[in-house]
């Protein structure tokens, strides 16, 4: 009961609005002013024309970036999930903690 409460907690609503307030903002920008589905239109409203220029590579290098960033961080903790569930179940197979502490 409390695994699912902390996961509707850090899962629910509040946490997809984030995703939600870009992939509108993206979608506004994309079909009301007909321009393409990267970030740096999505500052359009805000600066207009700027994000032509150096202002919209660094942008768009930035979400490039935390995108690349956030998968790799989602990908390590799921291998660490993994590994933990699986030396759980089996002791042969060697647990690796973050600071390296044994499961037993």
């Amino acid at each position: 009961q409390q695994g699912m409460f902390v996961t509707f907690y850090h899962w629910g609503l509040h946490a997809w609005i984030v995703y939600v307030i870009v992939a509108v903002l993206l979608g506004v920008v994309c079909f009301r002013w007909d321009m393409p589905l990267t970030l740096r239109a999505a500052f359009f409203p805000l600066v207009g024309d700027v994000i032509y220029g150096p202002l919209g590579d660094v942008i768009d290098a930035l979400s490039m970036a935390a995108t690349t960033f956030g998968v790799c961080t989602s990908l390590g903790l799921g291998v660490k999930s993994i590994n933990t569930g699986m030396a759980h179940m089996d002791s042969s197979i060697k647990y690796t903690g973050s600071e390296g502490e044994d499961w037993q």
